[in-house]
């Protein structure tokens, strides 16, 4: 354990990045309950500082933009490698999370703190009560789906799952952002056994949305999911497809109603915004 009560890696490295290779983690970290179990190891490599963040503390994207609008320029955006290792060779992907958030405190410096606000938001509500859209399913219970298979955000995960209503990824326990669409130029997005709340929380990334969403749609238990939709921005198209969209396709808000039985109603409501108090470039190794 850390001075601070918390639990930390035994030993680590931290190394600034500045190549223009992909980035790389030893298992997804989204804030999904996708993982794979390493021996204790962790091991990133480029990787937004910002991310290491969200990554330790679960951020939803909202909470993950409020940070970023906070932090001194540039250093969030910095990319490091992190090569860190635990005695305990079985921790969760929680534990994990908790030795990151000690090594960003040791190495660099991070104080943050969370504030409950009362704030705008979009409320994800169902448009038909107690009936969800044809590509939003619960998980069958008899159906296996393993967590530990990490979904590939990369835009080209080739396999995927034949199932009624629609077509869902093969791995679970989070959200792929990024999945091939159907038509070129097309955002696709996908996941299967997870909560409507973990769904809520990517929305305002996946639609570009401008206000956090929460869940208010009283659906209980896991779920699988296909969205499919035509961005409206340049910003909301992945990097590696700068096609120009076919815009007689679903809007993100249309993809929503039509495909998952869900729309996003402007409200007040409790929020959790983390509040950045101190972050300085890495201690050296």
């Amino acid at each position: 354990s850390a001075a601070h009560g918390k639990m930390a890696f035994d030993v680590a490295s931290v190394r600034q990045n500045e190549s223009d290779d992909k980035s790389y983690s030893i298992f997804p970290l989204g804030s999904g309950a996708a993982y794979a179990k390493t021996g204790g190891h962790f091991r990133a490599t480029n990787v937004a500082l910002l991310f290491y963040i969200s990554f330790a503390y679960k951020l939803t994207a909202s909470q993950e933009a409020s940070l970023e609008a906070q932090g001194p320029q540039g250093i969030l955006w910095d990319q490091f490698d992190i090569d860190a290792k635990s005695d305990n060779l079985e921790p969760t992907k929680d534990e994990m999370r908790e030795m990151m958030q000690s090594l960003l405190a040791d190495r660099f410096h991070l104080v943050i703190h969370k504030v409950i606000r009362q704030d705008p938001v979009f409320a994800l509500e169902l448009t038909k009560a107690d009936e969800t859209g044809p590509q939003l399913k619960p998980h069958p219970a008899d159906e296996p789906c393993s967590a530990t298979s990490p979904i590939k955000a990369t835009g080209s995960e080739p396999a995927f799952k034949a199932a009624s209503g629609g077509v869902f990824p093969l791995s679970c326990g989070g959200v792929a952002e990024n999945l091939k669409p159907s038509t070129a130029g097309d955002r696709r997005a996908g996941g299967r056994n997870i909560g409507i709340g973990l769904l809520a929380n990517t929305l305002s990334r996946m639609g570009n949305l401008d206000l956090p969403v929460v869940d208010r749609t009283g659906l209980n238990g896991n779920f699988d999911f296909i969205l499919e939709w035509v961005p409206r921005t340049d910003s909301a198209l992945p990097v590696d497809q700068p096609i120009t969209p076919d815009l007689s396709g679903p809007t993100f808000e249309e993809a929503l109603k039509e495909q998952l039985g869900l729309k996003l109603v402007k409200a007040t409501g409790a929020t959790e915004v983390y509040v950045l108090d101190h972050v300085e470039r890495p201690t050296p190794n």
